[in-house]
């Protein structure tokens, strides 16, 4: 009867019944506990502050952009996945909850109206703590201040094409409430039903209904980031839809050495166009886990892609604010541009590993890194110093890595030392900005 009718082009079944079935594919990651520590010989004295979390962001050189003071601030990520059991329970979501950054979206496998509920899977809460997290000394994640939609599109017990269909309607969602970002740490290639599979040759960016959906997304001026699949030592082999999409960038894993994971899905697409777009830390990766402040190393593009996410976020926000049109397919374009292989690229890292530091030349003049000679203890306890040749007129601030100032104060008189009481401050990584009438100069200090 639908078929009949005048405006119907196709009609496809995506799945006979509701009945659930456990599912095959390797999205769902096993965990192995481990004790986080927080002392001097566990991390490098700059990388204290992201405890855990510091190799999976620092690859993407995505510290380098907090420490401009983008974190991620006035960006939304649309988080679509199979549940996100313990969100709120755990101590590195406080931080989001306390500021109203995280909200539950629609739950689209329900169908029945209701919001995203903090159970099911606990494969979103792995996910989202890539990016969102915020444990100081502990556990950072690449977008701590952004806000975040959290939206359930997959459905655990079962694998079946009506998924690709919630996909596509909480892409709409997405857009219709403003999302920057899609993190999508999901993929389809065989069903349940295997008269549904999609067969490699279907993956040319244009034939399957989620990777449609994915581009669609991507036209409304969505940055839609996929993970590429977990296939890589499969019979699969390849990745899967949506990572097939022309406008998305679909992401690979490597290790902490930067050498692709074995379980990485294979490019190319069937066309022989780059896929993956890039690649990031997924193998051996720190995530946010269980109830309390637990973390826990596992393997997956399925985290590969948020970090990168998260990371895309806080470049977008500096980009907006150097050119406020700056659109979704330009910040693409800049990524894959400062990958590590580019313009070369292969079959497993795509164009490779980005190098956000690279996009953002221009501040780097304006950044005394090194020995940091105008800052002095450096790391410091109860007072900090600051040499520069200061005039009057001139601004100092101090602010954390979530871009909160902390202190500031406008120069009086020229000066060549400042120095401040930091004894209230608490242990962790902090920037000074002496802003001038010409430019503005960026410090790093850690407190000891």
């Amino acid at each position: 009867a639908i078929e009949s009718l005048p405006f119907v082009k196709i009609v496809n079944a995506v799945g006979k019944d509701r009945q659930k079935k456990k599912r095959r594919t390797s999205y769902s990651p096993k965990f192995v506990p481990v004790e986080l520590k927080n002392q001097e010989e566990d991390f490098p004295e700059e990388s204290a502050y992201y405890g855990a979390a510091f190799h999976q962001i620092e690859m993407l050189k995505g510290d380098y952009i907090h420490a401009q003071g983008f974190t991620g601030e006035g960006m939304l990520i649309g988080v679509m996945d199979a549940g996100f059991a313990n969100v709120d329970q755990h101590e590195g979501f406080k931080f989001a909850f306390e500021e109203n950054r995280i909200e539950a979206g629609p739950d689209f496998v329900l169908g029945d109206g209701s919001t995203v509920s903090y159970q099911y899977s606990s494969h979103g809460q792995n996910v989202l703590g890539l990016m969102a997290g915020y444990m100081p000394n502990y556990y950072i994640g690449t977008a701590p201040k952004a806000n975040y939609l959290l939206m359930r599109t997959e459905d655990g017990a079962s694998e079946s094409l009506v998924e690709e269909s919630y996909w596509l309607l909480a892409a709409e969602y997405a857009d219709s409430v403003g999302a920057d970002i899609i993190n999508s740490s999901l993929g389809y290639t065989q069903f349940d039903d295997s008269l549904e599979n999609h067969t490699y040759e279907q993956l040319d960016g244009n034939q399957t209904l989620i990777t449609k959906a994915a581009d669609w997304a991507a036209s409304k001026g969505i940055l839609v980031v996929n993970s590429a699949g977990n296939s890589g030592n499969s019979p699969w082999y390849y990745i899967g839809a949506p990572a097939d999409a022309d406008s998305i960038l679909a992401i690979g894993s490597v290790d902490a050495d930067g050498n692709s994971s074995g379980f990485s899905s294979h490019g190319p697409r069937i066309d022989g166009e780059v896929k993956p777009n890039v690649s990031a830390m997924g193998q051996s990766i720190y995530v946010l886990s269980g109830t309390k402040t637990d973390a826990s190393p596992s393997n997956g593009t399925s985290f590969s892609a948020p970090v990168l996410s998260g990371a895309a976020a806080c470049l977008w926000q500096y980009l907006k604010m150097k050119n406020p049109t700056i659109n979704n397919m330009e910040v693409l374009s800049l990524i894959e541009e400062s990958a590590h292989l580019y313009p070369n690229y292969d079959a497993d890292f795509g164009y490779g590993i980005p190098n956000f530091k690279q996009i953002v030349p221009d501040i780097e003049n304006d950044i005394l890194d090194g020995d940091l000679l105008g800052i002095y203890p450096n790391p410091f306890t109860d007072k900090l110093f600051v040499h520069h040749q200061f005039k009057s007129g001139d601004r100092l601030k101090i602010y954390n890595t979530l871009a909160q100032v902390l202190y500031q104060t406008e120069i009086s008189s020229k000066t060549s030392e400042w120095s401040f009481e930091a004894s209230g401050l608490e242990v962790g990584l902090y920037f000074i900005q002496i802003e001038t009438k010409d430019k503005s100069l960026i410090y790093k200090a850690i407190k000891k």
